[in-house]
């Protein structure tokens, strides 16, 4: 009786999102954990690890929060691969032919619009705050978008002699910790950002972007922060030697992972880390890939120590 009441709910959810919800489909992306498979269907289960409770909100309430992908095949993915996503709800069609009659929906089934694998971590997030917007991270920290404390970015239409930067005001507080504020500017290093409170943020934007012609009302304003727990983030790759001759267009610093060694030039790891080591240093990095057929040589996303 349990199961088919699950079912019956599930179903209604599905049919009536389908039709009228405008959470039907989002344009916002998410990351996702696959946490197990559904045999019947050799599809992935996914959780929301820094979003469940908005994803919920947006899907309905799944068993454990874990969602059916009726369209991430099991053999493409192992357990505990991050992928960032948009999703919708599925469709009756796109999920009904690998369920049995006897077949029970204990998890809601969603549809991929976009998916990519991610090579970071779950502790390391990016997220979108409207002003006077409060978000909940990790399970535990809250992170609020304040105010905007200066905007002297050069608006479109004008000519300036520097694009200029802004200021704005986010605090961040956890269930053991009390609030604590922070300024970030638009200019700041976003490979390393800025640690506070066990935490590491970076500012990647704030829209809308000024504009001559047009005024814009503060409460449609928007930030996109990168938030990374130095508590729970692990190293998955170290430093293992600087080369003294570097100048600015060789490779200075050696970094290995767990499959390749990676040659960086990028002076942040210097101003982080220092220029002389006795032994290597465990850090966390996000980077873009060679690629072979362009000739581009990777280059440093994100750089972190962790705690």
């Amino acid at each position: 009786m349990k199961k088919l009441l699950t079912t019956t709910l599930i179903l209604l959810t599905v049919i009536a999102c389908e039709e009228n919800c405008p959470c039907n489909k989002t344009s916002q992306t998410y990351l996702a954990e696959v946490i197990g498979y559904n045999t019947e269907c050799s599809t992935c289960l996914l959780q929301f690890p820094n979003d469940s409770i908005e994803t919920a909100a947006l899907l309905g309430e799944s068993n454990s929060f874990t969602y059916n992908a009726v369209n991430l095949k099991k053999d493409e993915f192992e357990i505990g691969q991050l992928l960032n996503v948009r999703f919708r709800l599925a469709k009756e069609d796109e999920f009904n032919a690998c369920y049995t009659q006897d077949s029970t929906l204990e998890h809601i089934p969603i549809y991929m619009t976009h998916y990519v694998k991610f090579n970071g971590s779950k502790f390391n997030t990016e997220i979108a705050i409207k002003l006077n917007e409060c978000k909940t991270v990790f399970g535990e920290s809250e992170v609020c978008f304040k105010n905007i404390v200066e905007d002297n970015r050069c608006p479109k239409g004008a000519e300036c002699v520097q694009a200029g930067w802004a200021t704005v005001q986010i605090s961040i507080s956890t269930d053991n910790s009390d609030e604590q504020a922070i300024e970030l500017r638009t200019d700041n290093n976003p490979v390393t950002g800025t640690n506070t409170n066990n935490f590491n943020i970076c500012l990647n934007s704030l829209w809308p972007y000024p504009d001559l012609e047009e005024n814009c009302d503060k409460e449609k304003f928007m930030i996109k922060i990168t938030i990374a727990d130095l508590n729970k983030l692990e190293a998955n790759a170290q430093v293992t030697a600087f080369n003294p001759d570097k100048n600015t267009d060789t490779y200075g610093w050696t970094i290995k992972t767990k499959n390749e060694t990676l040659l960086f030039k990028e002076p942040i790891i210097g101003e982080t880390i220092g220029y002389t080591m006795d032994e290597p240093i465990d850090v966390y990095i996000e980077y873009q890939p060679h690629n072979t057929q362009s000739g581009q040589q990777p280059y440093l996303q994100r750089f972190i120590i962790p705690n």
